[in-house]
């Protein structure tokens, strides 16, 4: 993900009341998946969240998932 799209993205989960997020890397170009907290995660609707950064990234389907020790993520 390019730097500006970061600044795009954390400006979207900001939004939602989130201040920290991570994504997985070397997923196929198409596609970002954005990691979250469990504490986050558990009081933000992901749906709504997804929709609201393919906003902003209108060409890459968005997954946003609860962390978990089998991804291996990068700081957003």
């Amino acid at each position: 993900m390019k730097p500006f799209a970061r600044d795009d993205v954390k400006a979207v989960l900001a939004r939602f009341g989130i201040d920290s997020a991570f994504r997985v890397p070397d997923v196929d170009p198409s596609e970002e998946i954005i990691v979250l907290r469990a504490a986050d995660f558990e009081v933000i609707d992901p749906d709504k969240v997804a929709l609201a950064i393919m906003t902003v990234l209108p060409n890459v389907k968005v997954w946003v998932i609860q962390e978990h020790v089998a991804w291996q993520v990068e700081e957003l």
